[in-house]
């Protein structure tokens, strides 16, 4: 059982189309900041975030390192190794203004799955402020893929804080009980 001081490390990638507010997002959780000016990240971005989560009686000090890896998907496959590896969890990001960046989340999970194996994923549907969620978009990825949705918006800053705790609390349980199954000594994540 972990003991109140202990952290969390975990590497939390987030993927989508290019314009689909990645950036912006992790800017409102981070900093609960926002920014009108879209400025396109080069290769990937990278923020440390902590945050104390309780499960179940037990709490963590949880350090996320955000990676906001740009939306380019021409330059995946030469760099996927070093963006996606290591990956406790996802958020694929997808624009409600653009229908077309839901299918295309199908592509970046299967490059995180293929790097990273099979790890918490949380489908994001990005500027709700500017319209409404194409329902049916959304439903093929949570049927589908079997994935939670959630409806955000980083300019307004509507689900994104309760967005990226839910997957933190996913990254939680998943090694509380890769603890209790016994130790994995090719990913240690959990230390004092």
């Amino acid at each position: 059982m972990l003991a109140p001081s202990e952290v969390l490390k975990a590497k939390v990638c987030i993927v989508g189309e290019a314009g689909v507010g990645k950036t912006s997002l992790v800017r409102r959780f981070a900093y609960n900041a926002y920014d009108e000016r879209y400025t396109p990240t080069l290769a990937a971005q990278v923020t440390k975030h902590e945050m104390p989560i309780e499960i179940e009686g037990t709490f963590v000090r949880v350090v996320l390192t955000l990676w906001d890896v740009m939306g380019e998907q021409s330059f995946l496959p030469l760099l996927e190794d070093v963006w996606l590896s290591r990956s406790q969890g996802v958020l694929a990001v997808a624009d409600v203004t653009r229908p077309e960046t839901f299918p295309a989340i199908r592509r970046w999970l299967e490059a995180v799955r293929r790097i990273s194996g099979p790890v918490p994923v949380l489908v994001l549907a990005n500027k709700v402020d500017l319209g409404p969620v194409p329902e049916a978009e959304l439903h093929v990825l949570e049927a589908d893929l079997g994935l939670a949705g959630w409806a955000t918006s980083a300019k307004t800053g509507q689900n994104v804080g309760a967005a990226f705790r839910s997957l933190a609390e996913a990254i939680v349980r998943e090694n509380l009980a890769r603890l209790v199954a016994g130790p994995d000594r090719s990913t240690p994540t959990v230390g004092a």
